[in-house]
């Protein structure tokens, strides 16, 4: 699934937690084959903010241009036990980049998601 500042952002995940599986520190953890314009993800969970990690974004643009390998990325948020609970949970992605988007909507930063798993 692709996700552009401009165009699809941000994206919201719903799920549910039961009791037991709460209670420990999770990571969630993005598979990122491409993205482009230093773009990657800024996640929240329910109220607590992931510290965002570094760009590595290919320095042209990635996704339109019809790049199918491109510089496959596993980014790690760390998510405290205390931001996870039993019942209703919500995880909020957001595109962020130190770019500005000039070039239009369909080149603004973007990612591309492979897998997205919470350990």
């Amino acid at each position: 699934m692709a996700m552009f500042r401009a165009v699809n952002d941000p994206i919201t995940i719903n799920f549910e937690l039961t009791k037991e599986q709460v209670g420990k520190d999770r990571t969630l953890k993005l598979g990122i084959p491409l993205s482009q314009n230093n773009g990657r993800c800024s996640v929240t969970v329910n109220k607590f903010s992931a510290k965002t990690p570094l760009s590595a974004a290919v320095k042209s643009r990635g996704v339109t241009r019809g790049v199918t390998v491109g510089k496959y990325m596993f980014y790690d948020y760390a998510i405290p036990k205390t931001a996870l609970v039993e019942g209703a949970n919500q995880v909020v992605l957001t595109i962020v980049s130190g770019n500005k988007d000039t070039l239009g909507e369909w080149l603004s930063a973007s990612v591309v998601f492979d897998a997205l798993e919470l350990v």
